[in-house]
C-alpha cells in the first residue's frame, strides 16, 4: 500500500507541472482561455471524413493561436476544406500520382484516412486550402486554382500519453501553447457512458474507427474509469449531438493519445503558404524508416530561377539531430560545391521545416542536391504500403508508390547508393524514394489583391495587398484599379513596420501606391497592408482587374517584374424585408430595404413619417421608367387591389439593415440596399444602389438613387421619382400644394398646420398631387399615369379636401450601358411650408458639399455637373467588347486633347478625338467593327497630361 501511495502521490505532482517547469490549471478548455475562443465552430462530417475533420480542426485552432489566419488577410473563424484533403490526398481511387494514369486503385474516396496521409498531402503543397475554395463532398473540387488561398503546416508532432500517463504534460502543453490536437478513438455505444463520458478499456481488442479532436481537459472529471481524469474533445457530428457537439474521454482510454499514428497529433505553426514550388519525390511522404543508413539525399532540377528558401523533412525519433546541406554538384560519387546549410535538433518525431537564413539561388534546369543527415531513427521514406482502409477495419488496402533512378540516394559501405535499387523483402524495388522536399520561391515579385468575404455585420471591407518575393526590394511604386460603382476607397490599414513612407493617391478609379523601405523588405513578407473600402453594393463582384505602371526597385538598383492577379470581394446578403427609422430631430421616417418609404407596402408595418409624434405618410417608394417604354416600375403599395404586380417589382438583393445605421462621417444615419425591378412584368434591366441618409440636427431625410444600366443599349429619356400616400394627420380632407421654385411638392390637413413633403435635389421634371386616382383603371393604367406624372409639370388644380396621392420626378436623362446615374430626394416635414423650403435648401447644401453629382445650385430645375478634380482616363466598357466600346476620360480645365487607339506594333489604327474640349466628364464611342480581334492601346493627351490603357478585341 506504501508504493501505490507513493506512486499516485508522485504522478500527482508530475502532472501538476509542464515539462518546461509551468504549472499546468488541473482543467482547461481552450474555448475560453484567457477570455478568448481558440476553438473553431463544430461542423457535422459526411461520410467517413472524420480524420480530414481532426486535422483541419488542429489547422484551424493553430492559426487563431498563433494569428496567422488574420496575418493572412482572412476575416472571421478559419474555416478549412477537409473534403479537398478527402479528395486529393493521393491515398485513394479517385488520385494517385505515383500511378499512371493517376487513379485506380487505393482507399476509396470518404472511406480512408489517418493523419499521416493528412501530412504527406500537406508536406507536398497540396493543402490546406479554405472552405471557400476546395470544399464539396459529392463530387470532387478542384485541385488547384489561381484563386485558393493555400495554408502551409510548417510541423506536425506526434505524442503518446504513455501506459503511466508519463507523456500527459506535453500534450496539455502543446494543446496550450499551439490549440486543438488531433486524436482518435474506438466509437461505441457500449464505451460512451452518461453525461457523453467515453472510456475503452485497455483490455479490449476493437480498434480506432473515429477521429476527433482535443481542446481541454479536467484531472478530476469522473469516469468510467478507475481513476479520475478525462479530456474534453470536439467532435464532428454537428453542434445538436453531445454537449454542443463535444465529449470527454478518459485519460485511460485504449486510444485516445495512446495509438502510436493517430493518439495525439500537433499540427504547427500554420501560415499562409509563401512558397511557389515544392521539390519532392517522396508523394505518400512517411512510410517507413529505412534504418541501413543515416545520410540520404534527393536530387533535383530547377524548373524555374527560383530561391530555394527551405527545407522539409520527417524525424522517426524523439530527440534527434539534424543536418540539411544544400548541394550543386553530384559527380563521380561525390557530393561538392556546398550552396547552403543548416543544423539543429527536433524534440518530437514529426514533420519538421527548417528555413535558411539565406536563401539559395537556383538557375533554371540546374540540378540541385539536398543531403539530409540523422541521428536517430532512420531515414522516413516512402515506399508501396498498407494503408487501413479505415481505422477500426478488417483489413489494410495496398497503395502503390513508384520512383525512378537518380532521385534518392543514400550512403552505405562507403559509396552513395541509388535508393530506386533496392529491393524492399516485401514491396521490391523501383517504389521508394526519401522525405526530402525543397520549398521554393520563384525570383519575380508578385503584387496581389487578395480574394475576401465579407461578413455582413463588419462596416468595411478590408482587402489585403500581398506581396511575394520582395528580396532586397527598397522602393515600389504600383496602381490598382475598383470599381467606383460598386465601392468606395476609404484608406488604408496595417502598415509593417519597415515601410517608412507610403504614400497612395487616389484619382477615379485609380489607387496609385508608393512607397520606400528603412531595411530591404525580406523575401518572405506577405502582407503589406489592407486597403479600406465602404460597400456600396452587396452581391459578389469584382474588385480589382490587372493595371500597368508597377515598378518594384531592388538594393542593388534592379528592377523585378511585377504580376497582378485579379481579387474579388464576396458578398452573399440575404436579410429579410425590413426598415430602419430615421430619427433626425423631432421628424421620424421608416425606410426600408426593398425600396419603401413609410410603412410597408403589403403589411402596413413602419413608421411612416411623422411630425412631432403626428402621422404624415402612409406608403411609399420609389419608381422609374423611360419615354420609350411610357410606363413606371417600381412600388405603389396603396394600390395593392389593383393586381400583385403593382407592389412586386423591386427584387432585393443586398441590403445592410440587420447591423444597424452605419456612421457615415458627414450624417449620423446611414444604410443602403441594392435592388432590381427583375419581378416587374416588364423589367428595364436596371440595378438601384438605394442609400438612405439623416442627422440629428437636421430635420430631413435624404433619399439617394443610383440607377446603374445591366443592358446593353442605352436608355434614353430616363426618369426617377418618388410615389407618396401623404395623409396628413389623416386621409381625408388634405389639400397639397407644388413649390416649383423649390422643386417640392406636400400635403396639410384642414386642422393642423403641418405639412409633409418631398424634394426633388437633381431638378423636377414631373410633379402631380391628385384624388382621382380610380380613373386609372387597371395597373397597366397605373404606370402610364404614374410615368406621366413623374415626367411632366402638372398644370391642373389639386382637388381640395380629400384623400390625395402625390408624384415627384426628376430627370435622369441618357443612361448609358454599364452607367451609373445618381439621383436625390429630401423628405422632410415641418410647421409650415417655410419649415420645409429651409430644409429643402439646406438638404441642398449639404449635398453640393459632398460633392453628389447634378444637384441644383437653386430652386428650380437648373442642374450643374460635377467639375472633375484631376485629369483622369478610364477603363473602356465593355472590355474585352465586340465591335462597340465606350472610352471616358475627365478633364478639369478646357484643354486640347487627343485620343487615339495603336495596336501593339505602335501603328496607329484610329483617332476619336482631338481639338479642345471644355472641363467634365467626356465619353466617345469606339467601334472596332474593320479590325482584327487583339489587344489594342488608347492613349489620351490633354496638355501636360497622357494616359494609356489596354483593350482587348474579341470577334
Amino acid at each position: 500500500m506504501k508504493k501505490l501511495y507513493l506512486y499516485v502521490l508522485l504522478m500527482a505532482s508530475f502532472s501538476s507541472v509542464a515539462l518546461f517547469g509551468q504549472v499546468l490549471p488541473s482543467s482547461f478548455d481552450l474555448r475560453d482561455y484567457n477570455g478568448n475562443n481558440y476553438v473553431t465552430s463544430i461542423k457535422s462530417q459526411s461520410g467517413g471524413t472524420c480524420w480530414t475533420h481532426g486535422t483541419m480542426a488542429s489547422i484551424e485552432s493553430n492559426m487563431i493561436v498563433t494569428g496567422s489566419w488574420l496575418a493572412g488577410g482572412e476575416s472571421g473563424e478559419p474555416n478549412m476544406a477537409e473534403y479537398h484533403l478527402d479528395w486529393w490526398n493521393g491515398f485513394n481511387q479517385h488520385n494517385n500520382d505515383d500511378l499512371d494514369p493517376p487513379t485506380g486503385s487505393g482507399l476509396e474516396v470518404h472511406q480512408g484516412g489517418d493523419y499521416m496521409v493528412a501530412t504527406a498531402y500537406l508536406s507536398r503543397g497540396e493543402g490546406a486550402v479554405r472552405d471557400i475554395d476546395g470544399q464539396s463532398f459529392s463530387s470532387p473540387p478542384a485541385r488547384s486554382e489561381p484563386s485558393y488561398h493555400y495554408y502551409y503546416v510548417n510541423n506536425v508532432e506526434w505524442f503518446t500519453i504513455g501506459d503511466n500517463l508519463e507523456g500527459i504534460d506535453i500534450i496539455k502543453q502543446k494543446v496550450m501553447e499551439e490549440g486543438v490536437m488531433a486524436t482518435c478513438l474506438y466509437s461505441s455505444s457500449q464505451y460512451m457512458g452518461g453525461n457523453f463520458i467515453h472510456y475503452q478499456p485497455l483490455n479490449t481488442t476493437q480498434l480506432p474507427n473515429h477521429s476527433v479532436a482535443i481542446i481541454g481537459w479536467d484531472d478530476d472529471k469522473v469516469t468510467q474509469a478507475p481513476q479520475p481524469g478525462a479530456w474534453l474533445c470536439k467532435n464532428s457530428w454537428d453542434s445538436d449531438w453531445g454537449i454542443d457537439g463535444c465529449f470527454w474521454i478518459s485519460y485511460y482510454d485504449k486510444w485516445a493519445a495512446r495509438e502510436p499514428e493517430m493518439g495525439a497529433v500537433s499540427f504547427q505553426n500554420v501560415e499562409r503558404m509563401k512558397y511557389d514550388k515544392v521539390y519532392y519525390h517522396d508523394y505518400h511522404g512517411w512510410r517507413d524508416e529505412f534504418t541501413e543508413a543515416n545520410e540520404a539525399f534527393n536530387a533535383f532540377i530547377a524548373e524555374d530561377d527560383q530561391y530555394l528558401n527551405a527545407v522539409n523533412f520527417f524525424v522517426a525519433a524523439d530527440t534527434a539531430e539534424y543536418e540539411i546541406k544544400v548541394y550543386d554538384k553530384f559527380q563521380n560519387g561525390q557530393l561538392s560545391e556546398l550552396l547552403g546549410e543548416a543544423s539543429g535538433e527536433t524534440r518530437f518525431k514529426g514533420l519538421r521545416t527548417v528555413v535558411f537564413d539565406n536563401s539559395i539561388p537556383l538557375v533554371k534546369g540546374d540540378e540541385f542536391y539536398i543531403y539530409l543527415k540523422l541521428n536517430k531513427g532512420g531515414i522516413p521514406y516512402d515506399r508501396t504500403s498498407e494503408v487501413p482502409v479505415l481505422l477500426g477495419a478488417e483489413g489494410k488496402t495496398v497503395v502503390e508508390s513508384s520512383s525512378d533512378p537518380n532521385e534518392s540516394f543514400y550512403y552505405s559501405g562507403g559509396v552513395w547508393k541509388d535508393l530506386y535499387d533496392y529491393n524492399h523483402p516485401t514491396w521490391g524495388s523501383g517504389n521508394a524514394n526519401f522525405c526530402i522536399k525543397g520549398l521554393a520561391t520563384d525570383t519575380t515579385t508578385t503584387m496581389t489583391i487578395g480574394s475576401v468575404n465579407v461578413n455582413p455585420n463588419d462596416e468595411y471591407i478590408f482587402v489585403p495587398l500581398e506581396a511575394k518575393n520582395l528580396k532586397d526590394v527598397t522602393e515600389f511604386s504600383f496602381k490598382v484599379q475598383y470599381d467606383m460603382t460598386l465601392f468606395e476607397y476609404v484608406g488604408y490599414e496595417n502598415k509593417i513596420d519597415e515601410i517608412t513612407s507610403l504614400n497612395i493617391n487616389v484619382t477615379g478609379n485609380d489607387i496609385s501606391i508608393s512607397g520606400t523601405a528603412s531595411t530591404p523588405l525580406d523575401i518572405s513578407l506577405h502582407k503589406l497592408f489592407d486597403l479600406k473600402f465602404n460597400y456600396l453594393t452587396g452581391e459578389q463582384c469584382d474588385l480589382i482587374w490587372k493595371t500597368g505602371d508597377c515598378s518594384v526597385l531592388s538594393s542593388g538598383g534592379a528592377h523585378c517584374v511585377v504580376e497582378y492577379f485579379d481579387g474579388s470581394i464576396k458578398m452573399n446578403f440575404s436579410e429579410a424585408q425590413m426598415y430602419l427609422v430615421h430619427t433626425p430631430g423631432e421628424l421620424e421616417g421608416g425606410i426600408f430595404n426593398d425600396g419603401s418609404v413609410g410603412c410597408d407596402s403589403k403589411t402596413g408595418d413602419g413608421p411612416g413619417l411623422s411630425w412631432r409624434g403626428e402621422e404624415g405618410l402612409w406608403k411609399g417608394g420609389l419608381i422609374f421608367g423611360s419615354q420609350s417604354g411610357g410606363y413606371c416600375n417600381g412600388l405603389f403599395g396603396s394600390f395593392l387591389s389593383l393586381g400583385q404586380e403593382l407592389v412586386s417589382d423591386i427584387n432585393k438583393t443586398a441590403s445592410f439593415y440587420q447591423g444597424g445605421f452605419i456612421s457615415h462621417g458627414v450624417f449620423d444615419q446611414y444604410t443602403w440596399s441594392v435592388l432590381d425591378d427583375s419581378n416587374a412584368p416588364q423589367p428595364y434591366g436596371v440595378k438601384i444602389l438605394q442609400r438612405s441618409y439623416s442627422s440629428a440636427d437636421q430635420e430631413y431625410i435624404l433619399l439617394r438613387y443610383g440607377y446603374i444600366n445591366e443592358g446593353t443599349e442605352t436608355i434614353n429619356d430616363f426618369y426617377a421619382g418618388l410615389f407618396l400616400d401623404f395623409d396628413a394627420t389623416h386621409y381625408n380632407h388634405n389639400y397639397g400644394v407644388y413649390e416649383t421654385d423649390a422643386n417640392l411638392v406636400y400635403q396639410y390637413h384642414k386642422d393642423s398646420p403641418y405639412c409633409y413633403g418631398a424634394a426633388a435635389l437633381n431638378g423636377m421634371s414631373g410633379m402631380k398631387i391628385t384624388g382621382e386616382y380610380s380613373s386609372f383603371g387597371n395597373a397597366a393604367g397605373v404606370r402610364e399615369n404614374s410615368f406621366n406624372f413623374i415626367s411632366t409639370i402638372d398644370t391642373e388644380p389639386i382637388p381640395e379636401d380629400a384623400d390625395l396621392r402625390a408624384w415627384i420626378g426628376t430627370n435622369v436623362g441618357a443612361l448609358e450601358p454599364a452607367d451609373t446615374n445618381w439621383v436625390t430626394f429630401v423628405l422632410t416635414a415641418g410647421d409650415n411650408p417655410e419649415h420645409l423650403k429651409t430644409r429643402v435648401g439646406l438638404a441642398k447644401e449639404t449635398a453640393i458639399s459632398i460633392g453628389w453629382e447634378n444637384i441644383s445650385t437653386g430652386m428650380g430645375n437648373e442642374t450643374i455637373e460635377e467639375i472633375p478634380g484631376e485629369y483622369s482616363l478610364a477603363q473602356n466598357y465593355p472590355n474585352p467588347f465586340n465591335p462597340e466600346t465606350t472610352i471616358s476620360f475627365s478633364l478639369p480645365e478646357k484643354a486640347n486633347i487627343c485620343l487615339k487607339i495603336f495596336d501593339l506594333l505602335g501603328r496607329e489604327v484610329a483617332t476619336l478625338a482631338s481639338g479642345e474640349m471644355n472641363e467634365g466628364h467626356h465619353k466617345v464611342v469606339f467601334n472596332a467593327k474593320n479590325l482584327s480581334s487583339g489587344l489594342y492601346i488608347y492613349r489620351l493627351e490633354a496638355g501636360e497630361f497622357s494616359a494609356v490603357r489596354k483593350l482587348l478585341l474579341l470577334k
